[in-house]
């Protein structure tokens, strides 16, 4: 009888045994199931509609691992790479991901199942001009950003709002804020907005400034 173990608890052994037929050499074998492994990618709201996932290695020293990426209980894609971006668009919102590796026995060994959550479409901004459009004299303006839509707001949520005044005075953060030109002209008023996921949109509006 002879017997080998890797250094993973992996064995091997062969032996001569006799029976009614004569002596025959037999092997038997102790593989362990792929190694406990943990996904890499964030539970962040992203903006990816098809998000690239990655994962850590499933260890097994008897042969490649192949990986199941599920997504909702769903399968969306097999590889023997530790990630993958899945073909199919994912919906907006929260979803729930994990990875099964199966070694070349069919034995599997799977990660926790983490949040992953999507927000692909960028916010929706509007935003109204009051005051006295004259040199020196107060403008205000007030800004509506919503994530989604304003009718429907959802996503990952507004994360900043961002309001140019157009005469190469400093940006301002915030959705109200009030300004005074210093000369009279034509000035673009450019509201932006980013959600948490990094979606971003930006709208204008065009302005004449009299001098007196």
């Amino acid at each position: 009888m002879d017997m080998a173990v890797n250094r993973v608890g992996d064995a091997a052994s062969v032996f001569v045994q006799e029976g009614p037929d004569g002596r025959r050499l037999v092997a038997g074998g102790f593989d362990r199931t792929p190694a406990a492994f943990r996904t890499f990618t964030t539970s962040r709201f992203r903006k990816f509609a098809r998000p690239p996932l990655s994962w850590q290695t499933s260890f097994d020293l008897l042969g490649a691992v192949k990986y199941r990426v599920e997504i909702d209980g769903q399968p969306v894609g097999e590889t023997t790479d530790t990630k993958l971006t899945p073909v199919n668009p994912v919906p907006d919102g929260e979803h729930r991901w994990r990875v099964v590796a199966t070694d070349r026995r069919g034995q599997t060994a799977s990660t926790p199942t983490r949040p992953l959550r999507i927000d692909s479409v960028a916010p929706e901004v509007a935003f109204r001009v009051s005051g006295s459009r004259k040199r020196l004299k107060a403008i205000r303006v007030a800004v509506r950003a919503a994530d989604g839509s304003l009718a429907a707001p959802s996503g990952s949520g507004i994360k900043t709002v961002r309001i140019d005044w157009g005469d190469k005075t400093p940006i301002v953060s915030g959705r109200t804020a009030s300004h005074r030109y210093a000369k009279g002209g034509k000035y673009t008023i450019r509201v932006s907005a980013t959600d948490a996921a990094g979606n971003a949109v930006a709208v204008t509006n065009r302005i004449t400034v009299k001098k007196k």
